[in-house]
């Protein structure tokens, strides 16, 4: 017997299935990212240091980014670098203690370091956008396991935080396109800015979103990625034009403090401030003990070939 016709039960498993597409579709265009700024507080080059980070403050307030996060090194601070520490926290961004002119963690110098950290984090205190959050990249790449839980318990036993543990796989790589962009303003010579802005922006932009169709394909959603640029004159150029292209792929830049809670972008909180990388939380057997090449190495390739296309007089 034929089963009657019930036109809300249709109407209603049409609307399901309407909801589950733009959820489907809502969660492809999701991808929440942190920024995260290293090799802060450089001195003067084409532009000097005060106005390189007047200019960040002001495009970052341009396109919205409420909280991105710093990585400071106290080491050799000046007067000017602590009016930049000031600038940065009273617009609202986070201040990561990055150490004090650390190198890599090992059993010789265990107790110097510790010393370094608890310095920084004094230097640092007098910041309201300081909240006791340690990044350091040696912690992870030590291959000493006695020194490194001698740090560990340090951190743990003065209430630091965990900040993240994502590493964008370009980090570094904007530093070499500084380098090619001063080498030129040093010798006098014109930089087509738009086109340079445009190689700029495809690097960073194809890279997220590589990652997140790989993060988000091996975890089966997507999680909060962490994108970390240094703080250079090209940064400070060409930040609205970053974001204002990645908030049109569909990500949404969201507060740093975000991430450090997160299970993934943050993985700090499940293996004890010892890994950087959220594979470890996918793929426990993953060795990734160096949080990025301190060369540009084998990147330089792609590197190369994105600049040639757009603005290849600065590789010459």
């Amino acid at each position: 017997m034929l089963k009657s016709h019930n036109p809300k039960r249709d109407y209603l498993g049409q609307l399901m299935k309407l909801l589950i597409i733009l959820m489907c579709f809502s969660n492809a265009h999701a991808a929440q990212l942190v920024l995260v700024f290293d090799n802060t507080l450089q001195p003067g080059s084409s532009l000097q240091a005060r106005t390189r980070s007047q200019m960040l403050m002001r495009n970052l307030a341009t396109v919205e980014v409420k909280q991105a996060a710093f990585l400071i090194d106290t080491y050799g601070l000046e007067p000017e670098d602590e009016d930049r520490l000031a600038l940065y926290s009273n617009a609202g961004h986070l201040l990561i203690n990055a150490g004090h002119n650390d190198l890599l963690l090992n059993k010789k110098n265990i107790y110097a370091m510790q010393v370094k950290l608890l310095k920084a984090d004094a230097r640092l205190q007098i910041y309201p956008s300081y909240k006791k959050h340690v990044h350091f990249d040696w912690l992870h790449e030590v291959q000493d396991p006695v020194a490194r839980q001698e740090m560990i318990r340090l951190l743990s036993e003065h209430q630091f935080k965990p900040a993240f543990s994502g590493i964008t796989e370009l980090r570094g790589v904007d530093e070499y396109i500084d380098h090619l962009y001063q080498n030129r303003k040093r010798l006098n010579k014109s930089v087509n800015m738009q086109q340079l802005q445009k190689a700029y922006v495809e690097l960073f932009v194809d890279d997220m979103e590589q990652q997140e169709a790989y993060a988000s394909f091996t975890l089966g959603y997507s999680p909060i990625h962490i994108l970390t640029l240094q703080e250079n004159d090209l940064t400070a150029y060409f930040i609205i034009g970053l974001i204002d292209e990645l908030n049109k792929r569909g990500w949404r830049i969201v507060e740093a403090e975000k991430a450090f809670g997160d299970p993934v972008a943050n993985t700090y909180g499940f293996f004890g401030f010892a890994t950087n990388t959220y594979w470890k939380s996918v793929m426990p057997y993953i060795d990734d003990s160096v949080s990025y090449p301190r060369v540009i190495g084998d990147r330089q390739t792609k590197v190369d070939q994105v600049l040639q296309q757009y603005i290849p007089e600065l590789l010459q």
